[in-house]
């Protein structure tokens, strides 16, 4: 199976679908003002090409936490700075290995494309969302 790779403006998975594109820049950005709109403690689950992420940092959150569970994703985060960033954790897991160590947070942001674990997201929303 091929690996993931950044393509142009998009995110291509090993089966060469698009898991991100760069025209959800719009969409992105109307969830990030929803969810960082207390400026609190925001999570996001699978960072991608970081597009939320970027919106979610303009709001200056008190703790901006990212779960990413993709070596690829994980490096290129790396690569553009994501680790140096202000108030900002990094996990590379899933987010069912940390749910119990997470805490609570104001707003959450789970991207649920080709996503079989969404039957579950009743126990992360019971357990992190304030």
């Amino acid at each position: 199976m091929e690996e993931w790779k950044y393509v142009d403006d998009k995110l291509i998975n090993g089966k060469g679908q698009s898991v991100m594109m760069g025209w959800e820049k719009p969409i992105m950005k109307k969830v990030a003002e929803i969810i960082s709109s207390s400026k609190g403690d925001v999570l996001n689950i699978g960072f991608g090409m970081g597009i939320v992420d970027t919106y979610i940092s303009e709001y200056n959150p008190n703790k901006h936490v990212i779960i990413e569970n993709n070596q690829l994703v994980y490096d290129f985060m790396f690569k553009e700075g994501w680790d140096s960033k202000p108030n900002t954790v990094i996990y590379f897991d899933r987010w069912q290995n940390l749910i119990n160590v997470l805490g609570e947070f104001d707003g959450i942001y789970l991207n649920t494309w080709a996503d079989n674990r969404l039957k579950y997201t009743h126990e992360l929303l019971d357990k992190c969302l304030k």
